[in-house]
Formats: C-alpha cells, structure tokens, sequence
C-alpha cells in the first residue's frame, strides 16, 4: 500500500507536469490576435468599425481608440484636427482632444503603436488652430510616431501654462521613436522628450518658442540629425535645444538662427557617457552653447560661428561673440571644434571661447588644437524634413 501511495504522488506530480507544460505552450491572447493595420484619411467618416482601407477613421484620434497594442496606423494625405478652425473639438471628424482638461492635448496616444504617414510630414498636417493644449501626447513605452518620409507637421499648440503649447510631448516611458516630424508654430517647444532610451532623428522645429527640450531619468537618449532653426517668441526663450541629464548621444544636430541660445546643457553631476559631436551652433542671437554643471564634458567635430552672445530672458547674462560658455564649475574639453575662422576661436569673423575669454565664466574650456575648415557644415540638411 506504500507503495501504491509512492505511485499516486508520482502520477499526480506528473499530472501537474503535464499541465504546466501544456499552458506554456498555449496561445497568449496577444499572440492569438495578429497585428493589423488601420488606415486614417480625409475622405472618410468616424464610426464603430471605421479602421480597415476600405472603411478608413476619418481621426487618428478614433483609429487609436480601435488600434490594439503592437498596431499600426497609416494616416493619408491631408489635414487633421480641428477641422473647420472654430476652436472647438465637437464637430464630426474632429480629433478627440482635452482643452485645458485630461491630457491637456489633442491626440493622445496610450497605446503601444506605430502611427506613421503614407506621404510625409509636408502633405501630413496635424493642427490645433491655437487650442490651448499640445498637439501630440505619448504616454506609452515602445511607441514609433513617424519615420524616414512618413512624418508629420504638428503646428498650432497655444500656451497658457507650462503644460500647454508642445507639438509633441514624450511623457515618460522608454524606447519611442521620434522620426521624421516637423513641428512649426507652437506657442512652447516644437518636441519635449522625456523618459529613457528615445530616439529623436531627422526632425525640424521652427518657428516655436523654442526647438527641442530634452531630459533623461537615467539612460539618455539618442538625439542625432535634428534642425532647430527661427524658434523664440515673446513667451519662451527661444533655444534651439535644451538637454538635461548624465547621458546621451548628440549627433549632427543643427542650432540655426534661433532666438536664444542654440545648444543650452543641464549635465547632472558626475556625467558620463554623454556624447556630443558633429553638431552646429551658427547665427544664434544668444551664445551658440552654454553648459551649466555637471563634471565632464568633451565637445568634437562640431561648428560654431555667428552666435551674438546676447543676454537672453534674464537667465543668462551677455557673453558677446562666445561659442561656447563654461559655467560648469569644471573642465570643457572642446578641442578640435571649428570657430568660425582657421585662425581658431577669438573676434569676428569667429566665435570666442577658451582661456583668456570671457565665455569661461565657471571653469577651463580646451580650445587647442582646433580645426581650420567647418565640419560638414550644412550638407546632412539636404532630404530632411522641411529642408529646401
């Protein structure tokens, strides 16, 4: 009879062996629902089933609504909004946004999703007509918004707080891809990142309080061949990127013309892993850099001349003609970076920076050995999004 008990246990242990292999190698429901794509356009009317080609969501808001996790969202030629500009969003076909209220935006994505264009940014045009809200909000992890000529114009976000006024707002999470997108005409800044691991490529912010405004919790991101160009207004001041954080890489990024200063850093204390290189700082009427704490930083490749250095917003003083200002509390390695004239970095036609300046405010910057022709100047503009 022992014996018999030995073998009920045995069979019984087997038995539960069987079950838990057999659930492992059942279909999860996500796996059990294949990823489908549904399709926006203007020539089409919201309703409970819209999303197939045939029976396209006439908003992104309502194909988002139906989308499921993992999703793909195809937005066609036109414009999307609010669609008659009457300041509200209750007309048929209007976006589903939150005024002042909610997610304080007008599309809202929640969802892990790829949302992109069919015929890029330019015929691609999502407008709040001055609605006080921002125009895109990402609030999940993993999401892809645009890509290489799939992007989208995200224009007229209106400001009343600091939660108004953003073409696109990353809120957090990790690992979204921006890609491809223009955003023009927003009371704030054109694309506020926020989280870790995001990648921000090929994007253009002009004409908006100010370019891009990036920060990291702990790993950074990868922000490479951006153009923020003609950003300030009598609200914001006007930088063509705002970086905060220990770690990133910044790539052949372009501060062009902006109101303020072109590339102002926030660096946490004991930065690392922080790379910058390949950039541009040129014609900005605030200095074409400014680095505020932070340990460590080492700046290549990388071109600045025609910044004025002017006092900009009551935050940062004048520092005329500087390229780069070190008011880091520590050392700047910014050798082999052009100037603006072969001679090296100094008075117009160059930009100044280094010992002997006065762009070394609060701390050493290393100018020598520098380099005596730009780098790459302008050429990687030709094909982004905007770009003549």
């Amino acid at each position: 009879m022992a014996g018999s008990g030995q073998e009920v246990g045995m069979f019984r242990q087997m038995l539960g062996m069987v079950t838990v292999v057999g659930t492992l190698w059942l279909p999860s429901p996500s796996m059990a629902e294949p990823t489908r794509t549904l399709h926006v356009a203007n020539n089409a009317l919201d309703s409970a089933t819209c999303g197939a080609k045939v029976n396209p969501c006439r908003s992104i808001s309502r194909a988002i609504a139906h989308a499921r996790d993992g999703d793909r969202i195809l937005v066609h030629p036109g414009r999307y909004g609010d669609l008659n500009a009457d300041g509200d969003f209750s007309d048929p076909g209007d976006e589903a946004a939150e005024v002042q209220t909610g997610c304080r935006c007008m599309i809202l994505i929640n969802k892990r999703l790829k949302v992109e264009s069919t015929g890029g940014a330019q015929v691609t045009v999502l407008a709040a007509a001055g609605a006080v809200l921002d125009v895109v909000n990402i609030t999940a992890s993993n999401v892809s918004f645009g890509d290489y000529g799939k992007g989208f114009t995200l224009t007229g976000a209106g400001k009343v707080t600091d939660d108004d006024g953003i073409g696109l707002d990353v809120l957090g999470g990790r690992d979204v891809r921006v890609i491809g997108n223009i955003a023009q005409g927003n009371r704030d800044a054109g694309f506020a990142i926020r989280g870790d691991n995001h990648t921000v490529r090929d994007n253009v912010s002009t004409g908006n309080g100010m370019g891009f405004s990036l920060g990291s919790d702990t790993e950074g991101h990868t922000v490479k061949e951006n153009l923020a160009t003609n950003n300030g207004n009598d609200e914001v001041f006007g930088h063509g990127f705002v970086v905060g954080g220990q770690k990133g890489t910044y790539e052949g990024n372009k501060a062009i013309g902006n109101r303020g200063i072109g590339f102002y850093l926030v660096l946490f204390s004991g930065t690392s892993d922080f790379e910058f290189e390949d950039n541009e700082a040129i014609g900005n009427r605030g200095a074409g850099m400014w680095v505020r704490f932070g340990a460590q930083l080492k700046v290549r490749s990388s071109n600045f001349f025609g910044n004025l250095g002017e006092s900009v917003g009551g935050s940062f003083p004048a520092a005329p003609n500087c390229g780069l200002v070190n008011d880091m509390g520590g050392p700047i390695d910014a050798a082999r970076n052009y100037w603006g004239a072969a001679t090296g970095p100094g008075p117009d036609p160059a930009d100044d920076a280094g010992p002997g300046s006065i762009c070394d405010v609060n701390g050493t910057t290393v100018v020598v050995p520098f380099d005596s022709t730009p780098n790459s100047l302008l050429e990687s503009l030709e094909g982004a999004p905007g770009a003549e």
